[in-house]
């Protein structure tokens, strides 16, 4: 009987074999099973691997969800659990452990590979040796990598396979040949650089990451051919992963609840994920979409990850701003350092910054652990909230900005529940200054006719109905978070829309009357303000005697109104753009065109008479240019708008003309004031007392005056008058 027992004993202990347990253990772990001896149809592989030098063990599940175990490697890309020794050695219950290596697989072999060499192999090669033969052995992995990556990629040269990693895709499309490759490449290669040296660049540079995101995808989709649309879903969606990458990198979770300038970081993490996201609906879901040629087809792409762990971003600055906010609200001292101790305590051994959607109720969890020891915190918050909620505290004008100071506590559900009658007190007041403010701007729009110092009087109203928008919007978006469970924040929300949307339509309507005015003077067959390319440049009027130029004032202001729209996103009509790029062609020419017309309408006011006969001679050689002779046809007659050389000739001679007769008046007028300073001081001289002196001023005077016969060729008869208006001032 008690050697029956002992028989028994030792079958059970055979049964349970600890190395096979072991290996089965590990297996059921990765694979998701229960697997058991009793359940395995053939156990001669685990057997050879455990009692053989056989070296490799495959527990492979089969897609009928059982298991295969072999001691040989099979291609396929079901989940399987390699095991492999050291050394060819049977185990023993001393060394399994030690001499057996695990390694999981979930794909193909290839891919599996390169990850394993990419993740681990290489990273940990290149840390760890530093000898010339080992950087010799660096570079025999990196080109390891380049051939798997290659191998990885091969069978897929439509490219419609999907992105495994943003790195990888930029080096396979650099390593291929052909005309699409190489636009792909080109696509590619700035944002390459920026990935490059994305280690050495702060978080606020990562909108520059964001930006040749933009670009690159552009550039493949206007491609010939264009990157294939499934393949851009992933190559999004990779970017916006590798974005969530950098920002998680760039802040230090170690020091997340302690160091100010986290929050900094925050924000400019948010306002990348935020930049991004907008991005990708406005490609996939607008711009691509009208393409008239290679549209997008699917529906924009939803970036759920990227918006979960800005979503996660924004819950962190929330809570990292409630000690600061705590501090301005109950003035005491310690309690901003009290309420981020009590955060960071909360919130130990938790990564704060590794999102997944999988484990978001943890998080959530952990923050209703927080908010909970911060009660009695904020608890002494809410008779200081109550009192500057009070709707006589809150000033008309800065309401939002007031608003905002308190959001992160007023949009928490236990504080809304303690601050009820205050927030419906708030409520009552918004709905009252929304009616005033609608009314407000409804009598400004009836009589809105002010121009900004550089802007024109359409693009002023079009800024300013948008500014008034924008403050709608932000109060929305703070009602939103402050009163959406109070019974009267409907109708609130629907007025605030409504109001929106009215003046969406006015910045509409004033801006298709514009486009109808501008149109309707291009047309005018009488005065349009388009650029008559084959009419003359200039005209001399005959019964003023001025100079006009064949270039509008009103076509100037167009060329303004023009740019300032357009840099406002409004979509410019062809028959404008028309007519501005024809006056944009010949600006620089009206421009001078007019200095000269205008210098040439008012020299005569600029001359002083007793000095007009000193430049006669360049007056006669300006006006030969502008007015005509007898029975000939003068230059403006025969330059027009449509021959740009004969038209810079022109104009080079018309400025040189204008500009030896201005400087010449200029110096002049100069030696003018200089006898006036001079014959101030005669005025002021005793003349008996002071005789010498009255001498040396008049030799001055006459010395001017003759130096301009003497040193810049005046004629004694061009210097008569001049000479008469000083002996006239002295004899007075």
């Amino acid at each position: 009987m008690k050697a029956q027992k002992a028989q028994d004993s030792m079958s059970k202990d055979e049964e349970k074999d600890a190395r096979r347990t072991y290996l089965l253990r590990v297996a059921s772990h990765i694979l998701g099973l229960n697997i058991v001896e009793e359940k395995l149809r053939q156990l001669q592989p685990i057997e050879t691997f455990c009692d053989t030098n056989a070296t490799l063990l495959t527990i492979a599940l089969t897609e009928q969800r059982g298991v295969e175990l072999s001691n040989t490697m099979k291609s396929g890309t079901l989940p399987r659990v390699v095991f492999y020794k050291s050394r060819p050695t049977a185990l023993t219950t001393d060394n399994y452990k030690a001499m057996v290596n695990v390694m999981s697989m979930n794909g193909a072999s290839n891919e599996v590979f390169l990850k394993s060499v990419q993740n681990v192999f290489s990273k940990d090669i290149a840390d760890s040796l530093q000898t010339t033969a080992n950087k010799h052995l660096i570079s025999l992995v990196s080109e390891l990598e380049e051939n798997l990556l290659a191998t990885v990629d091969s069978g897929k040269d439509r490219g419609e396979a999907g992105v495994v990693a943003l790195s990888d895709e930029i080096r396979v499309w650099k390593s291929r040949s052909g005309a699409a490759a190489q636009q792909y490449n080109d696509a590619f290669e700035p944002l390459g650089i920026i990935i490059d040296t994305i280690e050495d660049r702060p978080i606020d540079e990562l909108i520059g990451l964001v930006e040749a995101f933009e670009d690159s995808c552009d550039a493949l989709w206007n491609s010939q051919p264009p990157y294939p649309e499934s393949r851009m879903r992933s190559l999004i969606q990779c970017m916006g992963s590798y974005l969530c990458e950098q920002v998680s990198t760039k802040i230090d979770g170690e020091r997340l609840w302690k160091d100010p300038e986290v929050i900094e970081q925050l924000t400019a993490g948010i306002s990348a994920c935020t930049q991004w996201d907008l991005s990708v609906q406005l490609m996939t879901g607008q711009t691509w979409k009208r393409q008239v040629e290679d549209a997008w087809r699917g529906e924009p792409v939803d970036m759920k990850y990227l918006q979960g762990f800005k979503t996660r971003l924004e819950e962190v600055l929330s809570l990292k701003q409630l000690g600061p906010q705590i501090g301005l609200l109950l003035n005491e001292r310690g309690v901003e350092a009290e309420v981020e101790k009590t955060i960071e305590t909360a919130m130990r051994n938790t990564a704060v910054l590794a999102y997944n959607p999988f484990t978001e109720h943890n998080w959530k969890s952990k923050v209703l652990v927080a908010e909970k020891a911060l009660d009695p915190i904020i608890d002494r918050t809410i008779p200081v909230l109550k009192s500057r909620l009070q709707p006589n505290k809150l000033e008309s004008n800065h309401l939002t900005a007031d608003l905002e100071k308190y959001k992160n506590f007023l949009c928490r559900a236990k504080i809304k529940e303690k601050l009820q009658n205050e927030r419906e007190a708030l409520l009552s007041q918004l709905s009252s200054k929304i009616v005033d403010k609608e009314r407000e701007i409804d009598s400004r729009m009836a009589s809105y006719s002010e121009q900004g110092r550089f802007l024109t009087e359409i693009a002023a109203k079009v800024v300013w109905i948008r500014q008034q928008t924008n403050k709608l919007e932000n109060m929305q978006s703070l009602c939103s978070a402050l009163l959406d469970d109070l019974s009267g924040y409907s109708m609130l929300n629907s007025r605030m829309t409504s109001f929106m949307e009215k003046l969406k339509q006015a910045e509409q309507e004033n801006y298709d009357q514009w486009c109808r005015e501008t149109i309707q003077a291009i047309d005018d067959p009488s005065d349009s303000i388009a650029l008559e390319t084959k009419g003359k440049i200039m005209v001399l009027e005959q019964k003023r005697g001025t100079l006009n130029v064949n270039y509008s004032d009103r076509l100037l202001k167009l060329l303004k109104e023009v740019r300032q729209l357009a840099s406002l996103g409004l979509n410019i009509p062809s028959k404008i753009i028309n007519c501005v790029n024809q006056g944009e062609k010949f600006y620089r020419y009206g421009v001078v065109l007019k200095q000269i017309a205008h210098f040439y309408n008012t020299i005569d006011q600029q001359m002083l008479p007793c000095q007009q006969a000193l430049m006669l001679d360049e007056a006669i050689a300006f006006e030969r240019l502008v007015i005509p002779k007898k029975n000939e046809e003068s230059a403006i007659t025969r330059v027009t708008w449509e021959d740009p050389k004969q038209l810079e000739d022109f104009i080079a001679k018309l400025q040189a003309a204008s500009d030896k007769l201005a400087n010449h008046n200029r110096r002049l007028r100069n030696v003018h004031t200089e006898i006036v300073q001079m014959v101030l001081e005669l005025v002021n001289l005793d003349v008996l007392k002071e005789v010498n002196k009255w001498k040396e001023i008049l030799t001055r005077i006459r010395s001017k005056i003759s130096e301009e016969e003497l040193v810049h060729g005046a004629t004694k008869a061009s210097l008569q008058p001049w000479q008469l208006h000083w002996n006239w001032q002295l004899y007075k």
